[in-house]
């Protein structure tokens, strides 16, 4: 099942897309279920290939041109391609190698399969942006040549290997001591993962003067886990590969059904409920909004006059209204912003708890105020309403992390 068959909402991605319905611009993968936990099958490498002969891919290259040419710091290609041409898509040329001035690469809701080696030589990217690029499940190891990529928006349910779902990585070919008998420049990509491999992931020597060791490791890039491929020219720099991230496969290794991995993590977390799926983030932000509400109404009852309350409800009508626009409009947050919204949604609570057993003595001050603008003011006790926001919001905190381990 893929995120795709969702109802389309529109997003804070949309300028980074085009024109176009939805899924006309992409086709739907099913290699495995990316919201249920299903038991281990055998996943194989996407084997299309890129066709270079389409309009699609012959554009693309212009962009590229012209983006390393201008020097531009954005590059957001999918924008300037027809639906149609977004479809054809399914890799990067290699000459993604030049747009060294790139710091920001928006690829949302693209159509593909892979993404080229020739990544590793954009040295100034900071942000990476495939989010639902659903048929991308892997990324090339010279992505961790980009030294200054900081921040990484990703489909992470569409990753082989992901800690939500699981699923298993595809088998590797075995160790090469020779690659004479290959042509390295027309590989079947249903086997190798990709049609052309030229040099050594690790150290870049070419490929085709030594062997060739493909491997798996799970690394954190930008701000995500990501599956990285190695083609590696020998077996000591597999061994000199870094430590895989906790809470995955603990070394690198070659795919296939067989390999064992940590449990899922499905429902550990304030984002992973309701039937073993992430929570939608309209959700997130809904009980966020409603949690605004509590606190508003309760504050607009306390107000001496429908006057003045009218006005905490135009106040709450634009708070309100400004959290479902972003329901609407914000339709990805990572695990940190849905544990921000869930904290946040916590203290508006607690801030409700608060001012009950009080309520007559903020109406009274507000009523104070009001009437003498320039005179005394009549303090609320603090001390009783900062015990019972603490006490309040301590106990949602506490629950959070008893219901859900790491939060």
């Amino acid at each position: 099942m893929e995120d795709d068959a969702a109802p389309p909402l529109a997003n804070r991605w949309v300028d980074a897309v085009g024109e176009g319905g939805h899924l006309a611009d992409r086709e739907i993968c099913r290699c495995f279920d990316q919201y249920e936990v299903r038991p281990p099958r055998d996943v194989r490498f996407h084997g299309q290939r890129q066709d270079t002969a389409s309009s699609g891919w012959q554009h693309l290259l212009e962009l590229v041109e012209e983006a390393a040419a201008d020097g531009r710091e954005v590059f957001r290609p999918l924008l300037e391609l027809s639906p149609a041409e977004r479809r054809q898509i399914i890799t990067l040329p290699p000459t993604i190698a030049k747009l060294v001035e790139v710091k920001h690469l928006v690829l949302y809701g693209s159509n593909l399969l892979r993404i080229p080696p020739e990544i590793g030589a954009m040295t100034n990217l900071q942000e990476f942006t495939p989010y639902t690029s659903h048929r991308l499940h892997w990324f090339p190891y010279e992505l961790t040549r980009c030294r200054q990529l900081k921040a990484s928006t990703v489909s992470t349910r569409s990753l082989y290997g992901n800690s939500k779902i699981r699923p298993p990585f595809p088998p590797l070919q075995p160790n090469r001591t020779s690659t004479r008998d290959l042509n390295l420049m027309n590989l079947d990509p249903a086997m190798w993962g990709t049609e052309v491999i030229q040099a050594c992931s690790v150290c870049d020597r070419p490929i085709a003067d030594a062997g060739l060791y493909q491997v798996w490791i799970s690394l954190r890039v930008g701000t995500d886990t990501l599956p990285l491929l190695v083609n590696a020219c020998s077996l000591d720099y597999i061994d000199a590969l870094p430590t895989p991230s906790k809470g995955y496969v603990p070394t690198p290794h070659t795919g296939g059904v067989g390999i064992v991995q940590p449990p899922p993590t499905t429902r550990s977390g304030p984002g992973h409920f309701f039937g073993g799926g992430d929570v939608h983030p309209g959700y997130l932000w809904l009980v966020a909004g409603l949690s605004t509400l509590f606190a508003l109404v309760r504050l607009g009852l306390l107000m001496p006059g429908w006057g003045y309350r009218m006005r905490v409800a135009v106040g709450f009508l634009v708070v309100f209204g400004g959290l479902v626009a972003v329901m609407a409009f914000d339709s990805g947050p990572d695990s940190s912003e849905a544990r921000g919204l869930t904290i946040y949604a916590a203290t508006m609570i607690a801030l409700f708890a608060a001012t009950i057993g009080q309520g007559e003595e903020i109406r009274e001050a507000a009523a104070h105020a009001l009437q003498n603008p320039d005179g005394d003011t009549r303090q609320v006790r603090p001390g009783p309403f900062t015990v019972k926001f603490l006490l309040v919001l301590g106990a949602e905190i506490l629950l959070l992390s008893l219901v859900f381990p790491d939060f």
